[in-house]
C-alpha cells in the first residue's frame, strides 16, 4: 500500500513552497481524460471536493487544439461522457464545464468506464491525436464491481498512461494493478476527501513533467519509419502510397530509426474497426520486423510504431506516422480460377459437339451402306451375294 504520510508530506511541501500559481506553459500537445467516480459512496458533499480537485488539476495547462486537450467521463453503474477532448478550445470554457457537471450516484463499475474511455473518448472523431501522448487520470473511492484490472491492462497496451488517485476506502491493491508503472509517479492515496482540495495542483506538477518529457523526446529522438514488404509484392513500399496486401499472403511491417542511441525497443500499435492491439520487439540494428503469416481482413486498419529507449536516466519515446493498410482478394488466384472455368467450358463444348456429330453421322452412313448392299446383291452372283451378306453383318456388328 502507498504510505499515506509520504503523500501528505509531498503534497504539503509543494503547497507551502509555491509562491505563485503554477503554470505549465512548456507542455507540448497532450490528450488527457479525467475519469471520475460518481458512485453513491462518494456523496454530494464529498463530490464538491472532487470538483475543487479537478479545477486545481486543469488550471495550470494551456488549453487548445494545438496544446493540451482535456475530456471528462463520470461513471457509476454506467459511464457518461460529460465532454470530449475537442469540445472546448479555451481554459475558461473548460473551467465552466468543471464547475457545472452534476453528481450521478449509483454503483462502481470501473472496468466498464475504463473501456468507455478507449472506445469513446480516445477516438480521432472525439479529438484524440495520434502524435500526442494520452493520459488518463482515474479518481475513485471504492472497489470496482467489475474487472477493472483487465480493462486497465487493455488501455496500457494501447499506450495510454494511467494515473490513479484513490480516496478513503478505495481498494489500493486493485488500483495498483490498474495504474501504470512506476507506482511512485502514477499511484496516489488520500485518506480523506478534504485533502483533494490541494492534491489537484500537485498532480498537475507531475503531469506537466510527463508532458515536458514527451516534448523533449521529440527533440532528442528522430522519428521512426514504417515500411511494408509482402510475399506477393516482393519489395518494401513507402507508407505514403496507400498500402495493400493480398489475402492469405504473409507480410512484414518493419519499424526502423536512424541510429542515435544503442538498444531500445519498438512498439507496433494496430487500430482496427473494433480492436486495438500492441506488439513489442527489441530493436536489432535500430529496427524490428513484425511478421504476419497470413493476411486477412482482421489485419486491415492503421499501424503506428513507437521507439522507446532509456537515455539520460529517462525513458524517451518517439512515434512514427500512421501506415494505413487494406487487405484485398488475391488477383492471381482469381485469374487462375477464370482460366480454369474457360478451359472447362471449352472442353465441355467440344465434347458435346463431338458426341452430337458422332450420333447423327452413324444412321446416315448405315443407310448408305444398306443401299449399296441391295444394289450389289441384285447384280452379283451367288458368291458375291454371300460376300455382300457377310459385309452387311459386319457393319451391323459395328
Amino acid at each position: 500500500m502507498v504510505p499515506v504520510l509520504m503523500l501528505v508530506v509531498m503534497f504539503w511541501s509543494t503547497a507551502v513552497s509555491t509562491q505563485r500559481p503554477f503554470s505549465c506553459e512548456s507542455a507540448g500537445p497532450a490528450d488527457m481524460v479525467l475519469l471520475v467516480d460518481g458512485s453513491g459512496s462518494i456523496g454530494i458533499i464529498n463530490f464538491h471536493q472532487v470538483e475543487v480537485f479537478l479545477q486545481g488539476l486543469v488550471t495550470p495547462f494551456p488549453i487548445g487544439p494545438d496544446r493540451v486537450q482535456i475530456a471528462l467521463t463520470q461513471y457509476s453503474d454506467d459511464p457518461h461522457t460529460e465532454w470530449q477532448l475537442n469540445d472546448f478550445t479555451t481554459k475558461d470554457q473548460l473551467l465552466d464545464a468543471v464547475r457545472s457537471f452534476r453528481y450521478k450516484g449509483g454503483g462502481t463499475n470501473t472496468g466498464k468506464a475504463l473501456l468507455h474511455v478507449l472506445e469513446e473518448n480516445l477516438k480521432v472523431e472525439s479529438g484524440a491525436r495520434q502524435n500526442a501522448p494520452h493520459f488518463l487520470v482515474l479518481l475513485t473511492d471504492g472497489q470496482s464491481q467489475d474487472d477493472a484490472i483487465a480493462a486497465g491492462n487493455h488501455l496500457k497496451k494501447t499506450g495510454v498512461e494511467i494515473i490513479a488517485v484513490g480516496v478513503k476506502d478505495v481498494d489500493m491493491a486493485e488500483l495498483r494493478q490498474v495504474a501504470s508503472e512506476p507506482p511512485h509517479m502514477n499511484l496516489f492515496y488520500l485518506d480523506e476527501f478534504p485533502l483533494l482540495s490541494w492534491a489537484g495542483a500537485r498532480l498537475a506538477h507531475i503531469l506537466c513533467g510527463k508532458m515536458e518529457k514527451h516534448s523533449l523526446a521529440k527533440n532528442i529522438l528522430f522519428q521512426p519509419r514504417l515500411s511494408l514488404s509482402s510475399s506477393m509484392l516482393g519489395v518494401s513500399q513507402d507508407q505514403q502510397q496507400g498500402l495493400q496486401v493480398f489475402r492469405d499472403h504473409s507480410f512484414t511491417i518493419t519499424c526502423s530509426i536512424q541510429p542515435q542511441y544503442p538498444g531500445g525497443s519498438f512498439h507496433l500499435t494496430f487500430t482496427g474497426s473494433n480492436t486495438t492491439l500492441r506488439h513489442t520487439l527489441t530493436a536489432v540494428n535500430h529496427s524490428a520486423n513484425f511478421l504476419f503469416p497470413a493476411a486477412d481482413h482482421a489485419h486491415q486498419g492503421n499501424y503506428s510504431c513507437v521507439y522507446e529507449v532509456y537515455v539520460f536516466y529517462h525513458n524517451f519515446t518517439s512515434e512514427s506516422e500512421l501506415l494505413s493498410l487494406t487487405v484485398a482478394a488475391n488477383p492471381l488466384a482469381a485469374f487462375i480460377i477464370r482460366v480454369v472455368v474457360v478451359l472447362l467450358t471449352l472442353l465441355t463444348s467440344n465434347t458435346a459437339l463431338y458426341l452430337y456429330f458422332k450420333t447423327t453421322r452413324k444412321p446416315a452412313e448405315r443407310g448408305s451402306i444398306e443401299l449399296v448392299s441391295l444394289h450389289s446383291s441384285a447384280e452379283a452372283g451367288p458368291g458375291e451375294e454371300r460376300a455382300a451378306h457377310r459385309m452387311e453383318q459386319e457393319e451391323s456388328a459395328v
